[in-house]
């Protein structure tokens, strides 16, 4: 059990951190919306290591690895037709619900 208070909390603004890419703010609040707090803040924990200077570089990883991710820019959708088959598969099982829906008004 861990009695010590090695628990380390790093909180940063979103709004007063550096980003390389002007629109890679944007991308960061909307990615990482759940992890803003209504502050504006990121707020990041960390528990596992043994010593609280281990868990601040943890924290310190971890908001790095964020900021990494939020460079990516999304891959734009190439929309695509549906193929013959998923129609086919889509209209056969129209027909089937049709049917059961058929065979459920019949008074025997």
């Amino acid at each position: 059990m861990n009695k010590l208070n090695t628990k380390a909390e790093l909180r940063v603004r979103v709004a007063e951190m550096a980003f390389p890419a002007p629109d890679m703010e944007a991308r960061f609040r909307e990615r990482f919306a759940s992890r803003i707090t209504a502050d504006g803040e990121v707020l990041l924990t960390s528990h596992t290591g043994r010593s609280q200077a281990q868990n601040l570089d943890d924290c310190l990883e971890r908001l790095a690895a964020l900021c990494r991710a939020a460079l990516i820019a999304p891959k734009v959708r190439r929309p695509t037709r549906p193929t013959r088959a998923s129609k086919e598969r889509r209209h056969e099982a129209k027909r089937h619900r049709a049917e059961k829906r058929r065979q459920k008004g019949l008074d025997l």
